[in-house]
């Protein structure tokens, strides 16, 4: 049986209600700027993204990091993992193909904190958090990204709404500039930026 292609991000399931956050970064970014998605699952919003910037005649690269096995707090994920044979990375590299947009993005398979290694410091002006979302998961990407952000960048996540993960963003967010302004963006994510002293 012959596998359907898709048309558009709308086709691949995921989880993704930061539009709006995504289309300001689309909007605003510089012709050398990078963006890095942390936990991408099957590509839903980092090939919204990607879509955008077509749309806007950019070519910014995009970094998508995620080791594609589920994580250990999403029972319903692992199951899925399980039954596509351990890994999700094919349905990913897929739906990117399907789209057209591996010129634009570029997959890293890996432990989210430790695909940080990769990039130099103060080097990326916006970095999305969508992975582990226990407190211990969220901080330890929060400590291996923050250096690479950089300074003036933006450092965003999905599903504040969740105790730990607010637990986690707050105490590392103060931790790091006792003046941080921590803002809920768009429902249900989060976003704070790094100024020159951080």
């Amino acid at each position: 049986m012959t596998e359907t292609k898709i048309k558009s991000y709308e086709d691949i399931d995921g989880f993704f209600d930061w539009e709006e956050l995504y289309d300001s970064i689309a909007e605003s970014m510089q012709e050398d700027w990078i963006h890095v998605e942390v936990g991408v699952w099957k590509g839903k919003s980092i090939c919204y993204l990607a879509e955008r910037l077509k749309k806007l005649n950019k070519s910014n690269r995009l970094f998508a990091v995620d080791w594609f096995k589920g994580t250990t707090d999403e029972q319903g994920l692992l199951d899925e993992v399980e039954a596509n044979g351990g890994s999700i990375l094919d349905i990913f590299e897929k739906n990117v193909k399907d789209l057209g947009l591996e010129d634009l993005i570029t997959t890293i398979e890996s432990d989210s904190a430790e695909a940080a290694r990769h990039f130099p410091y103060n080097s990326i002006p916006s970095i999305f958090i969508d992975a582990n979302h226990t407190y211990e998961g969220v901080m330890r990407d929060l400590e291996a990204w923050w250096p690479k952000l950089a300074h003036g960048g933006w450092m965003l996540g999905h599903d504040f709404c969740a105790e730990q993960i607010k637990r986690a963003v707050y105490h590392f967010g103060y931790r790091v500039d006792k003046h941080a302004e921590i803002h809920q963006i768009t429902g249900n994510s989060f976003g704070f930026q790094k100024n020159h002293k951080s």
